[in-house]
C-alpha cells in the first residue's frame, strides 16, 4: 500500500508541476474538481504516510532536472491552499514526517516569532464590530505576506486575506488536529483561529471582515462562515503557548483608551454623511467668526 500511494504521490506531483507530463485524457487533470478533492484527501491527518518512503520512491525514478526536490513539488501542489509565499523556506535540514508535517513547517518557517509574552489569554478581544464602534480600524495586509503575520499600528489591525473555501477548510481543520497530537509543536494555527473565532461572534462580523478584504468567502453564506470559525477550535486549548497574546494586549489597551472611543464617537455622529460634514464645517466656521468679532470687539474697546 505505502509503494502504490507512494508512487501515485509523486506521479501526482511531477505532471501537476511539469506540462510535459500531463495527458490529453488523464481524467485528475481534465476534470475541474480532481485537483481540489485530491489536495483535500492528502492533508487528512489519517491519510498520511511516513515521508522518508515517498523520498526514497522519488530518488529511485525520478530523473533530478535542475536540481529539483520532492519539497519544491509538494509545496507547488499546495501552494493554491497554503496563502503563503513558500520560495524562501528551507527544508533540506529538519526530517520531515508526512505531507502535513511540511505544511505545518512552511507555515511556522515564514511566520515572525511572536515578541512578548507567551501565555494563554483568557480574555483575548472583543468581536469584529464591537471593536470598529470604539475606534479600531482593520485593514488588509500585504497579498505577499503570510497569513498568520498580523499587525496592530495606531489603532489599526492588519490582517492579510483569510480566503475560505473546502480545500482550505479542511487543510486549516487537519494542521490544528496534527498540533494538537504533539506537546512539542507550537500551535500557531490553533492560535490564529481562536483569535479568529474571537473576532467573529455574528454574521454582521463576518460582513464587516469581507467588506474589508480580510476574509474571501468562497465557503458559502454568512452564517456558514461564522459557524465554521465558531466551531474550528470548539473544546480546544492553547496551554502557555497563545501565538498572538502580545497582539491582544495592544488591542485592548487600545479598545479601553477613552480617547478612541470619543473619537469613534465624533467620526459617527458628524462624518457619517456630506450632510452631516458640511453642518459641522459651517459650525465651526461660524464659531470662528464670532470669536474674531469677540476678539476685535475687545481690542477696539
Amino acid at each position: 500500500m505505502l509503494l502504490l500511494d507512494g508512487c501515485f504521490i509523486i506521479e501526482l506531483f511531477l505532471r501537476y508541476s511539469r506540462l510535459d507530463f500531463g495527458l490529453l485524457d488523464d481524467t485528475i487533470f481534465t476534470s475541474s474538481w480532481m485537483v481540489s478533492t485530491l489536495q483535500r484527501d492528502l492533508v487528512l491527518l489519517e491519510n498520511q504516510i511516513p515521508f522518508i518512503v515517498v523520498e526514497c520512491l522519488f530518488k529511485l525514478i525520478v530523473k533530478p532536472v535542475n536540481d529539483d526536490s520532492l519539497f519544491e513539488f509538494a509545496l507547488n501542489f499546495f501552494q493554491p491552499v497554503l496563502q503563503m509565499n513558500t520560495r524562501n523556506i528551507c527544508c533540506f535540514n529538519r526530517q520531515i514526517r508526512h505531507l502535513l508535517d511540511l505544511l505545518h513547517y512552511c507555515c511556522l518557517s515564514s511566520t515572525p516569532k511572536a515578541t512578548g509574552p507567551r501565555r494563554v489569554e483568557t480574555s483575548f478581544i472583543p468581536c469584529a464590530t464591537t471593536l470598529h464602534e470604539a475606534g479600531i480600524g482593520f485593514e488588509k495586509g500585504e497579498v505577499t505576506k503570510n497569513l498568520f503575520e498580523l499587525k496592530f499600528e495606531k489603532g489599526l489591525l492588519k490582517m492579510p486575506t483569510l480566503r475560505i473555501h473546502k480545500s482550505t477548510a479542511s487543510l486549516f481543520q487537519n494542521l490544528i488536529a496534527y498540533e494538537q497530537c504533539f506537546h512539542d509543536r507550537e500551535r500557531l494555527v490553533t492560535s490564529y483561529f481562536l483569535l479568529m473565532d474571537r473576532l467573529v461572534s455574528t454574521t454582521g462580523d463576518v460582513e464587516m471582515l469581507v467588506n474589508k478584504q480580510i476574509i474571501e468567502n468562497d465557503f458559502g453564506s454568512w452564517e456558514e462562515v461564522a459557524g465554521f470559525l465558531n466551531s474550528i477550535c470548539k473544546h480546544l486549548v492553547v496551554s502557555q503557548d497563545f501565538h498572538f497574546a502580545g497582539l491582544c494586549d495592544q488591542v485592548n489597551a487600545c479598545y479601553n483608551s477613552k480617547w478612541y472611543k470619543y473619537k469613534a464617537e465624533l467620526k459617527r455622529r458628524y462624518f457619517t454623511s456630506p450632510w452631516t460634514i458640511t453642518s459641522l464645517t459651517a459650525g465651526i466656521l461660524l464659531l470662528s467668526f464670532a470669536a474674531l468679532q469677540a476678539v476685535y470687539s475687545m481690542l477696539s474697546y
